[in-house]
């Protein structure tokens, strides 16, 4: 799973992809229960190889569908100083986008000026 998530982050690194339980347990605190380790046991035993497209014009939505066909509980966050934000109002946003308003968002919040 870490392979998973450090190719993601290397095409957008202000992105970052978690992976979640298929029922999504929340804890005592109201938090979500996010998966390390192997992710062989909660992958879909389909016999074909399945590709998800990451690609810079796929929205967060379709990304996170893209992961749940395959059995996987994928959530798309987003850099905001020095926090990761969810996406669930801008999941109609592209990855590239996203990425882009993180960067933008992270110069204005260290005082650097925004390209």
């Amino acid at each position: 799973m870490d392979s998973l998530q450090e190719a993601f982050s290397s095409a957008y690194p202000l992105l970052r992809v978690v992976f979640y339980s298929q029922d999504v347990l929340r804890n005592n605190h109201g938090q979500k229960k996010m998966l390390t380790g192997k992710i062989a046991p909660f992958v879909n035993p389909e016999p074909a190889y399945r590709f998800v497209d990451i690609s810079k014009d796929k929205t967060v939505s379709e990304v996170e569908t893209a992961f749940t066909e395959l059995g996987l509980r994928a959530q798309i966050l987003r850099k905001s100083g020095t926090a990761w934000i969810e996406t669930i109002l801008t999941r109609y946003l592209t990855l590239e986008v996203q990425n882009h308003e993180a960067e933008i968002l992270s110069k204005s919040l260290s005082g650097l000026p925004a390209s």
